[in-house]
């Protein structure tokens, strides 16, 4: 019995590491106050 487990290293290209390090920044930020009306 033969079993093929391999894998093959791929990069995400840098437009998505861009986005996701905008929507870490974003989860960093303090979160905006709520508008209260009287």
């Amino acid at each position: 019995m033969f079993i093929d487990a391999h894998t093959h290293y791929t990069t995400a290209p840098l437009q998505l590491q861009a986005y996701r390090a905008r929507q870490i920044i974003e989860q960093a930020r303090p979160p905006r106050a709520k508008i209260q009306v009287s």
